[in-house]
């Protein structure tokens, strides 16, 4: 019986690397799609007249990626610590041509960029958070930050959304 034993743990740990060999090539091959889609829309949108509508879309794709780097530098894939909220590419944009350009825009769309903005920096306090508590060994308060992190990231990609629909 403990033969038996030993041959179902090695079974077991066979299929462990096969799982954890599959997530790699399907979180691999999913960094790719997005690669590939990111790609296309920076080319369909180049040929479109610039608009608002365009650089909210873009906004909402340069957060997903400062995401997805926080998450990585999180499980130590990445070694990033992000800006401050004013420095990133969503950051830049928001406190020149974005304040600009709402201007333009109902004093409805002015209000909502504005909420954009506490969302914003909290979320990138919590990022830098997050990730310092992991490197020191901290999962349980890193794992707290990265939940309100998510919840700042659904805040600012709602507010970019609405925005969208109304101008």
């Amino acid at each position: 019986q403990f033969n038996t034993i030993l041959e179902n743990s090695s079974n077991l740990n066979v299929g462990f690397n096969e799982i954890n060999e599959l997530q790699e090539k399907v979180e691999n091959a999913s960094k790719d799609c997005m690669s590939a889609q990111i790609e296309a829309f920076n080319h369909l949108s180049s040929l479109c007249k610039p608009s608002l509508k365009i650089e909210l879309l873009r906004r909402v794709i340069d957060h997903a990626i400062w995401m997805d780097k926080v998450i990585q530098s999180i499980e130590g894939k990445l070694d990033w610590i992000p800006t401050d909220h004013t420095k990133c590419n969503l950051g830049k944009w928001y406190y020149s041509k974005g304040k600009e350009e709402i201007q333009n825009y109902s004093e409805k769309a002015i209000n909502i960029f504005n909420k954009i903005e506490p969302a914003h920096a909290k979320l990138h306090t919590l990022g830098i958070d997050a990730i310092k508590m992991m490197k020191v060994g901290n999962l349980e308060e890193s794992v707290e930050r990265v939940e309100d992190m998510l919840n700042s990231s659904k805040e600012i990609i709602d507010l970019l959304l609405e925005l969208y629909e109304l101008v």
